[in-house]
């Protein structure tokens, strides 16, 4: 195992539009206080990643995590990084709580082929512009069935000052996202993942579950990049509404940048304070 990594995390939402992220709003759901973002949780798991992987898993490599339960801001936070006896390189991840308590787990690897990425194809991807007369869908697996495209998203992969903000916001500074061949931080996918659902979801206070990314090359400086999407689940857990967005991300001349599964619960359940959502 590594050496543990940590890190005191940071609610950087609290002035987000999703008010989960907000003390007041927190706790009509039973948390304890706003929840810092999966977004964040993603990045502290994945900051050990370039020492205990290589480069390599930034061009190729895949990630899976699962949020278990909630982390609020300032707590320090230990990540442990294992080895898995394979035939390729593979690390399980686990995110603690400074009570010791168990928040995320995941698994890195970089695979010898991926077989999604070999198949991928662009036309299966088709591009889905919102117009202005477009009008969001209700927070609600009623309105939200398998299948169903969701309007495409773009953004530019900025190395310099968006990221080195994003960075300084969720307190995350491996060397290999700043400064001269800096490379896109892998959480900013997640991110981006998560403006998708909100340009297509009337979204109240939400909840981002898990991810699983499997990257496929590394996006250029300046970029202009693509996400695209389709709903692979949407079912009712616990009493909540969750949803599984299956996304590619493009870049130039439609070539392929990561593939992301990303899941959420759009709808939460209210429950008296002291309880969990």
């Amino acid at each position: 195992m590594l050496t543990p990594y940590r890190v005191v995390a940071r609610n950087y939402a609290t002035r987000h539009a999703n008010r989960i992220h907000s003390e007041d709003t927190a706790r009509l759901y039973g948390f304890s206080g706003g929840l810092v973002p999966g977004v964040a949780l993603y990045a502290y798991m994945t900051d050990p990643l370039p020492d205990a992987l290589g480069r390599e898993w930034l061009e190729r490599g895949r990630a899976q995590v699962k949020f278990l339960k909630p982390v609020y801001d300032a707590d320090e936070v230990e990540v442990r990084v294992h080895a898995i006896e394979d035939r390729h390189p593979r690390a399980g991840i686990e995110l603690f709580d400074s009570s010791g308590a168990l928040c995320a787990v995941g698994e890195a690897a970089i695979p010898r082929e991926s077989g999604a990425v070999k198949a991928f194809d662009p036309a299966a991807w088709p591009y889905s512009k919102r117009t202005e007369n477009d009008v969001q869908r209700p927070a609600s697996i009623a309105a939200v069935a398998p299948g169903d495209t969701f309007w495409s998203w773009e953004f530019t992969a900025d190395f310099g000052p968006t990221q080195q903000v994003f960075m300084e916001e969720i307190g995350s500074a491996p060397r290999i996202y700043s400064g001269e061949g800096a490379v896109l931080h892998p959480a900013r996918l997640l991110a981006q993942a998560n403006e998708i659902v909100a340009h297509n979801v009337a979204l109240g206070p939400w909840i981002h579950t898990g991810s699983e990314v499997q990257h496929a090359a590394l996006a250029d400086d300046g970029e202009r990049l693509t996400l695209r999407g389709r709903v692979a689940e949407a079912c009712e857990k616990r009493g909540h509404d969750f949803i599984t967005l299956d996304l590619a991300l493009t870049g130039r001349s439609d070539r392929l940048i990561a593939l992301i599964r990303h899941s959420a619960l759009i709808r939460l359940r209210e429950r008296e304070a002291g309880g969990n959502a």
